[in-house]
């Protein structure tokens, strides 16, 4: 095989890396600006190959079942490649201290972002819909949520924003935290401006449309609008009525995925929410008795 074809199929397995860092940016949450080491630079073929490797070493690694080994194998990993940005965030994912979490998530993605390269992150264009860039938004979230967990709530809410500039169509579903942490912080008028926005409008997910009954009771009180928003939520997604109200208790063990209007994300959406609608005077009563729950 030929110098020039052996480079073709390295950039090949190269690109699909990029495929299996989506994966593992599920399981993780972020940029440090002090990060630069890569700042603007280009992986040679030599560092891509190596960074194969410990991609490759990384994704199986994750699988492991005790905590201390996966440090092990994160820290193993960076010595073939201080690339690799899933091993940061394996560090990350195990690591207890909130503030030492941010910093190794910010390390993940300064990584992620040099290799996206800074042009990408123009707030009037936005990203393309790649693996890597859904990467960074999942590795920012995390960060977020750190930023968030450290009462730098301006922060979290700022962060939100500009990773949905960033990611237009929000396939992140980033919306959903800034939804979250408005309603927790009263900010009842922003809330709704967000749930009217257009972009969103075929949004009809348990977050969105529970929530939206709620700002509507806020707003107009028990009325035909607000009890209109309530019914369609309960038709839609009937689930989390039975949480919100108490007729269903919480698990001991909370399930990590959901699917569209399935039990887990009724349960995940009233575990999330329920002290933001425990804040406003007569919801928990509304819900009750417009859905008849005991």
């Amino acid at each position: 095989m030929s110098k020039k074809n052996s480079y073709e199929k390295l950039n090949k397995r190269f690109d699909k890396l990029q495929e299996k860092a989506q994966m593992m940016a599920k399981l993780f949450g972020i940029i440090d600006e002090n990060v630069d080491d890569f700042e603007g630079e280009t992986l040679s073929q030599s560092e891509k190959a190596k960074l194969e490797k410990a991609q490759d070493i990384a994704y199986q690694g994750s699988k492991l079942s005790k905590v201390a080994d996966r440090i092990r194998m994160a820290k193993k990993v960076l010595t073939i490649s201080p690339h690799c940005a899933d091993a940061y965030c394996i560090m990350a994912n195990a690591e207890e201290s909130i503030p030492e979490r941010a910093e190794l998530f910010q390390k993940a993605m300064a990584i992620e972002r040099r290799l996206l390269g800074e042009e990408s992150f123009d707030l009037d264009f936005g990203f393309e819909n790649t693996s890597a860039s859904q990467s960074y938004v999942a590795y920012r979230q995390g960060y977020v949520k750190c930023l968030w967990s450290l009462n730098k709530y301006e922060d979290a809410i700022d962060n939100c924003k500009e990773l949905m500039m960033l990611d237009g169509m929000d396939l992140a579903n980033t919306r959903y935290l800034l939804l979250y942490y408005l309603l927790y912080l009263e900010k009842y008028d922003e809330c709704a401006k967000l749930l009217n926005k257009s972009d969103y409008k075929i949004d009809d997910g348990t977050f969105w449309i529970y929530t939206r009954a709620l700002i509507a009771f806020i707003q107009f009180g028990e009325s035909s609008k607000s009890n209109k928003a309530l019914k369609k939520a309960i038709k839609d997604s009937e689930f989390a009525i039975y949480y919100l109200t108490g007729a269903k208790p919480f698990p001991k063990i909370m399930p990590k995925q959901y699917s569209y209007f399935d039990n887990d994300e009724g349960l995940i959406y009233a575990a999330q929410f329920l002290p933001c609608w425990q804040k406003v005077p007569g919801a928990i009563e509304w819900i009750k008795k417009q859905s008849k729950a005991k």
